[in-house]
């Protein structure tokens, strides 16, 4: 069981009375046994200036060796919801998580970028000044696994599910919203994120008026991972919501209700009156969909091609047994691996968590159920368990949409 406090707060025109206050109340979370401060997103400065915002962003590093410097004073964790940060021309929204000794346990750049026009015509482009991340962070910790995220990801399910496949137990959502939206949308997004990846959602949040017109919602909130309130504030600046979690509860959820081991993959087919009466134009007809410029590609979305034979085999846990690494992706443990098994090389005991498919390019691979040679695919089903042997020896590809669960605990082939 442990003990975690939410902070709440009202983020004024002073940076350095922000972070006095900062510390102040990570004092009195200590002093009552939390051993994990939770801090809201632009927790030590909002304000409704860009130009304000960029002052702030220049202050970056002081601003974490304050925040560094009280989490090692006090022995206590501390999630900087998000501060400020220079990049380039514009700025980074970025989540830190420091250990009881002041380290950086992990950093999250929000992803998803509050672009939005409000009622009344009030139009919000937070792209035309920040930088967008580019992954999900899931962090080991004494709390259990926690996945990052920041605020206006709160509208993005998919991120929380890849959150929680990679074994997220605690997701936290430090924010500042909106008042235009947060009566309507803030609990019912939180409580849908908790219910549906059964993980405890832990959100602290700005309130209040801030300089520059920011006005921003509170109601810091904890959700179980059944979706029950653990606890909530009301609209106070600098309070503490107090917390104890359980990680046997997300355990315990998890095995009622095993959604996220449930997930199938499917195609999504459109059905339109015109469809059902006419053919389909051939691709080289008029009304063919441009594709865009190759050359206009973001990075993140470009094909990566291999030279696989040029790769070195590297050897596995297991005697008689090299892989080489095609694919390997640490959030939703997918991997895509070339092995190559000696003469008699055995895979022991282990279970397959999800699909996983398998193509032999040379040799035999036996089991109990069966063998595949040269040209040959199996795949099996999640909760398959099996050895697999190579009695002459073998070359396959071999794809996991998750780790295998090893028998005598030996880790899988990505960890």
């Amino acid at each position: 069981m442990a003990r975690v406090a939410l902070a709440q707060l009202e983020p004024g025109p002073d940076l350095d009375a922000n972070l006095a206050e900062v510390a102040r109340l990570a004092r009195k979370a200590a002093d009552q046994g939390a051993s994990w401060i939770l801090l809201p997103e632009y927790a030590t400065f909002l304000h409704g200036s860009r130009t304000e915002m960029r002052h702030a962003a220049e202050r970056a590093e002081s601003v974490l060796d304050a925040i560094r410097a009280l989490a090692a004073r006090h022995s206590i964790w501390v999630l900087l919801g998000s501060m400020v940060v220079p990049n380039g021309d514009k700025m980074s929204n970025r989540s830190l998580l420091l250990d009881s000794n002041g380290d950086i346990a992990a950093s999250y750049d929000k992803l998803h970028m509050f672009d939005v026009e409000l009622a009344g015509g009030r139009r919000i482009l937070e792209s035309s000044a920040y930088a967008p991340g580019n992954e999900a962070v899931v962090v080991a910790t004494p709390f259990g696994k926690v996945g990052l995220s920041i605020c206006y990801d709160l509208r993005f399910p998919g991120l929380y599910r890849r959150l929680a496949q990679a074994g997220a137990e605690v997701i936290v959502v430090p924010s500042a919203f909106a008042t235009a939206t947060g009566p309507a949308h803030w609990r019912p997004l939180l409580t849908a994120r908790a219910i549906e990846n059964t993980a405890f959602v832990l959100a602290p949040a700005t309130c209040g008026s801030s300089p520059g017109g920011r006005s921003t919602h509170g109601r810091t909130l904890a959700l179980d991972p059944w979706g029950n309130a653990m606890g909530e504030l009301e609209t106070e600046p600098s309070a503490l919501l107090f917390v104890d979690l359980d990680l046997g509860l997300v355990e315990e959820v998890r095995r009622q209700i095993p959604s996220l081991r449930a997930d199938r993959a499917f195609n999504v087919r459109e059905i339109s009156p015109s469809s059902q009466t006419t053919k389909a134009p051939p691709m080289s007809s008029s009304s063919e969909v441009p594709m865009p410029d190759v050359a206009e590609q973001a990075p993140a979305l470009r094909s990566h091609y291999l030279d696989v034979p040029q790769m070195p085999w590297q050897p596995t846990q297991f005697d008689g047994i090299e892989m080489k690494m095609l694919y390997s992706d640490k959030v939703t443990g997918m991997s895509t691996i070339l092995f190559k098994m000696a003469p008699g090389a055995v895979v022991p005991l282990h279970e397959h968590t999800a699909i996983e498919q398998t193509y032999v390019l040379e040799g035999q691979l036996v089991d109990a159920e069966g063998s595949a040679g040269p040209g040959e695919f199996v795949w099996r089903p999640g909760g398959n368990i099996h050895v697999a042997h190579a009695p002459e020896g073998a070359v396959f590809l071999s794809v996991f949409m998750k780790p295998n669960r090893f028998a005598a605990g030996t880790k899988f082939f990505t960890e």
